[in-house]
């Protein structure tokens, strides 16, 4: 499975590509918005994307926006240190979506990972 991560904050997207690349996923990972998209342009395959939801330049859910537009059938995992109703965007997460608040411990990101990929109900 491979991962599209794009995170703005250094520590925090080298934390969240070491934990995913142990937890056995391939993870190809940015850290910006047009970064993000380039990427997404060169993989053959992305199966999940995970971006925080406030970014320099454009937020994650234009850029999600961008990306779902080349890669129809990935999932996308918003993560945000801000819990304000309505950071995820508008609508309400579906079996394509998820929300992970920050900070998050590596067990409660692999599994929401693994939830969405499996497109369990997500709460």
């Amino acid at each position: 499975m491979t991962v599209l991560l794009v995170e703005d904050e250094d520590g925090a997207r080298k934390m969240i590509e070491i934990i995913l690349t142990r937890a056995g996923y391939t993870v190809l990972a940015a850290a910006s918005p047009q970064a993000g998209i380039e990427t997404a342009d060169a993989a053959e395959r992305l199966d999940i994307l995970i971006t925080d939801v406030l970014l320099p330049g454009m937020n994650g859910h234009r850029m999600a926006e961008i990306v779902r537009a080349r890669h129809a059938k990935i999932k996308t995992l918003f993560i945000s240190g801000y819990a304000e109703p309505g950071i995820v965007g508008p609508g309400s997460p579906d079996a394509s979506t998820a929300f992970l608040q920050k900070p998050f411990s590596p067990t409660g990101l692999t599994v929401k990972v693994r939830e969405l990929l499996d497109g369990k109900e997500l709460a």
